[in-house]
């Protein structure tokens, strides 16, 4: 990054005469009001940089943007010191400073306000800010030199604090330099606190307690990051006691009841028998229970039937269905992109996968590895998703490790710690990872994925190639014979793997809790951190000690009192959203809410080229047409990410249920529920408890009984004839127009059973 040689400036004689030379700089790396112990020379990296930083001159709404201010361009929170020292010093025919006059420099009278400036006021005259630029430029405006010592680490103190209301708290940042020095950088340090309002973070690292929760401080200095955890615990009276009788199945539950103690946060009851099966029967299966099941699993007595449930879901084949559907999102299966015959391929290798329950670690070494034909080795697929090293990087560090990488590809990362250098690194593993296409009856459309020996991605700063190398991972030297996809996934499926191991336990956790540990679920960042930490590394723990058994990690969440919660919160759990003191209460999937209505009203979805019966949970990809689930959020999969799917509602969503034709159809379709209900010749009270088993997977109420019965015969009174009078003279139109609106009496209640909250969320 740096100059290996300093630039030779022609310093005039007298400055060298009266030794303002860069030795007898005072360093600025101390806060202001911190002595330094030794006086050492100035740097552009370790103290210029800092200055500019802290100002807001290299920020992206001033001289850090794009495309620079007026004329004048820093990199981006000074990523690259040598970039930026050139268009200090160099550019604009070096016009931006006066080494003969340094306070005439216009480096220092635009920030001072001496001459116009339209970023405002950046520089107070006699502070320590000037005072470092003053002594820059009267050194001669030294360029960053290789043999400085740089940061390898943060420290910060506090790094966790439990604080009581409105209370303050000031931190400390030290930094750790290869030299093996620390540094008082806290004035030179940039603080933003993930949740304001829990606590608000000034520039001077004083934090302010604003509400309650818990929340994390970011910490940035140079290319830098830590966090400050910050704990503020709920007004609420709680016995520790309390928290120690609370039933367990497993160590997620001590794990839990842990951090809701330390919040004073109560539980909530757990929930019914018939909460739970619908609970866990969508998260395992993507369907809702059957009124028979329902009816069974409310008269079993059995103390282990919630175990035994799990087990009977995940030998289902509904639960194979379910779970390649959610690792095609998340592989993004497209025959848009891949053709059909790729999908089917692509496809086919997940629902195999999914159903011969292969370990996590092995199906991603068979994706990342695979080379082949498309249309006859479904995994390969994956490379045709994305045909730079650019893209594969990015879509395989958010998908595989949780690491949205994707900002460091023009500069360091603004919120984490990978460097530009690191991004092209990890770029560089997939630059000899080529595509052809087979020139076979499906030309243009069949594709081999192949490795070359040779071929390397060119960081465009620097103009050459950086060394191939992970994430946090070993590099590999670039003459190195090794295949690289091969290096990278022996690196990445390791036990020992922190990103790859968190990042899948992370995904999982979020599904079936409604809420990642880490949010979203797909940025795991040392800025970023868990909720329950303690609670996350035990989860992966377990799941490496189970050799990456995906069923076992989601029995071992499904069966643990904390996933049984009731999603009913009570006074004193109910503002917490993050620490699982209550069950999450989410609508459901836009192809979970499809199959339902279908299953619901007895009448299933016909899907375009696929057979009579198929499921939204058995397609193989998203391009099969549905506007129903198109407007309910369904992803395209087109990028890798965890937003694309959306569950946010919306007036389309609204109206779709309202007054939409595929629910009105299904509703009051021939053969469909209630048609069969009542050509059967069920009774009215019959009929109702069998529409609330089939949508609720529960009975009426007494309340709800007794009112939609008396509403339905309300308005069956205004018919002239009815079973109870005297039907000798009743004419058979009579009858007709009777079990007519008998009828629509109940596909009017299915209706509103279908369009209610019970109905559309999983609870």
């Amino acid at each position: 990054m740096f100059f290996r040689e300093r630039a030779v400036l022609k310093i005039p004689l007298f400055m060298q005469a009266v030794g303002l030379v860069a030795l007898a700089a005072t360093p600025c790396l101390a806060s202001p009001n911190e002595k330094p112990a030794v006086q050492k020379p100035i740097s552009f990296v370790n103290d210029v940089i800092p200055v500019l930083t802290r100002a807001g001159c290299n920020q992206g709404t001033c001289h850090g943007a794009a495309v620079g201010k007026a004329g004048f361009k820093l990199s981006l929170r000074g990523y690259a010191p040598e970039i930026d020292y050139s268009a200090i010093v160099r550019l604009a025919k070096g016009r931006r400073i006066n080494l003969a006059h340094p306070e005439q420099s216009i480096f220092l009278r635009k920030p001072l306000l001496s001459m116009p400036h339209i970023g405002g006021k950046a520089l107070e005259r006699g502070s320590t800010e000037y005072t470092i630029l003053m002594r820059w430029l009267s050194a001669g405006a030294p360029p960053p030199d290789a043999q400085d010592a740089h940061v390898v680490s943060l420290r910060v103190t506090p790094p966790v604090q439990s604080l009581a209301p409105k209370a303050n708290l000031q931190l400390r940042v030290d930094a750790v330099f290869s030299d093996g020095s620390t540094r008082n950088v806290t004035h030179w340090t940039r603080f933003v606190t993930n949740d304001e309002t829990v606590a608000t973070a000034l520039p001077d690292g004083k934090v302010t307690v604003t509400g309650v929760g818990q929340t994390a401080i970011m910490i940035g200095y140079q290319d830098k990051v830590a966090v400050a955890r910050v704990l503020v615990p709920y007004p609420n009276k709680t016995d520790a006691k309390t928290y120690a009788r609370l039933p367990r199945t497993n160590y997620i539950d001590t794990l839990v009841y842990s951090k809701l103690a330390a919040l004073r946060l109560p539980p909530s009851p757990p929930a019914t028998d018939a909460e739970y099966l619908r609970r866990v029967t969508l998260d395992l299966t993507g369907t809702l229970p059957t009124s028979e099941e329902a009816r069974a699993f409310a008269a079993n007595r059995d103390e282990k039937r919630r175990e035994r449930l799990v087990d009977a879901l995940m030998a289902r084949p509904a639960f194979i269905d379910f779970w390649a559907y959610k690792w095609s999102d998340l592989l993004r299966v497209n025959r848009g992109t891949l053709k059909d015959k790729g999908m089917w391929a692509y496809y086919s290798f997940i629902h195999d996968s999914v159903r011969d329950n292969k370990p996590w670690d092995v199906m991603s070494r068979e994706v990342l590895t695979a080379k082949g034909n498309t249309f006859l080795d479904g995994p390969t697929n994956y490379f045709r998703t994305a045909l730079k090293p650019e893209e594969l990087a990015e879509n395989i560090a958010q998908g595989f490790m949780g690491i949205r990488v994707q900002c460091a590809k023009c500069h360091n990362h603004p919120l984490e710690k990978w460097t530009q250098n690191e991004y092209y690194g990890m770029a560089n593993i997939f630059a000899r990872t080529k595509f052809k296409a087979d020139l076979g009856i499906y030309v243009n459309d069949e594709m081999t994925i192949y490795n070359t020996a040779s071929g390397d991605l060119i960081q465009p700063r620097l103009g050459r190639p950086i060394a191939p190398k992970p994430l946090g991972g070993p590099s590999l030297a670039l003459n190195s014979p090794r295949e690289r996809r091969t290096f990278f996934a022996e690196w990445l499926t390791r036990s020992d793997n922190w990103y790859f191991t968190h990042a899948i336990v992370n995904r999982m956790w979020a599904h079936f809790m409604g809420r990642g540990l880490v949010e979203p679920v797909d940025d795991l960042r040392e800025t970023n951190p868990a909720s329950n930490p303690e609670l996350f590394d035990a989860l992966t723990s377990d799941f490496v000690k189970n050799r990456f058994d995906l069923r076992h990690l989601m029995r071992q969440i499904v069966t643990s009192r904390a996933y049984q919660l009731s999603s009913g919160a009570i006074p004193e759990n109910a503002a917490d959203d993050k620490c699982y003191s209550h069950f999450l209460v989410r609508r459901m999937t836009a192809e979970q809410l499809l199959d339902a209505l279908s299953q619901v009203t007895g009448k299933p979805e016909e899907f375009p080229g696929m057979p009579t019966g198929y499921r939204a949970i058995q397609l193989p990809d998203t391009h099969v047409k549905s506007e129903f689930m198109d407007i309910l959020g369904r992803p395209a999969r087109v990028i890798t990410c965890e937003c694309e799917r959306s569950q946010e509602p919306n007036m389309a969503q609204a109206l779709l249920f309202i007054n939409g034709e595929l629910l009105n159809r299904k509703v009051s379709a021939k053969d469909g529920v209630v048609d069969r209900l009542v050509k059967a010749g069920k009774g009215d009270a019959e009929t109702l408890d069998e529409l609330y088993w089939v949508s609720f997977g529960r009975p009426p109420s007494a309340v709800e009984r007794e009112g939609n019965l008396k509403s339905l015969r309300k308005m069956l009174s205004k018919i002239p004839f009815t079973p109870t009078t005297n039907t000798q003279n009743a004419k058979p139109e009579q009858k007709i127009e009777f079990e007519q609106a008998r009828k629509r009496g109940f596909e009017d209640l299915l209706w509103v059973l279908v369009n209610s909250k019970e109905f559309l969320f999983n609870h």
